[in-house]
């Protein structure tokens, strides 16, 4: 587990402070409970700035990759806004991958295999789709 860096916490945490502030955002609390909580909470990119704060808190701040799984079964079984959060997560295809075989641990049914596979495909993620 990589150790958080506390100043790109920091910084990541000043710009959400921000937008909230910008829109007008009433009072709120975050509860970080997984590796893409931030970014679940509304903080996407909207400007060049905001793409590196992403990325950063997805490669350096975060300290742990298990909420792509999360974002992928629930993409799977519920869609919605969890297919946004997925994709605001930005993932590669090997991270795609990892995690669809570690949801297919959770769900060994061929039925979840093809859902995974058909999600993926009209997602764009063909390549992904192959390799599960």
């Amino acid at each position: 587990m990589k150790p958080i860096n506390v100043s790109k916490l920091n910084e990541a945490l000043s710009l959400l402070n921000e937008h909230l502030f910008l829109d007008d955002a009433p009072a709120t609390e975050i509860v970080v409970c997984g590796g893409s909580a931030l970014i679940a909470t509304g903080l996407v990119p909207r400007t060049t700035q905001d793409v590196d704060i992403v990325a950063l808190m997805k490669a350096e701040v975060l300290v742990d990759s298990e909420p792509l799984p999360d974002y992928l079964l629930a993409s799977a079984d519920r869609g919605g806004y969890h297919v946004s959060d997925l994709k605001a997560l930005n993932p590669t295809t090997e991270e795609l991958v990892a995690a669809a075989k570690w949801c297919l641990t959770q769900d060994t049914s061929e039925a979840f295999r093809m859902i995974l596979k058909d999600m993926f495909n009209q997602l764009g993620w063909q390549n992904v789709s192959a390799q599960i």
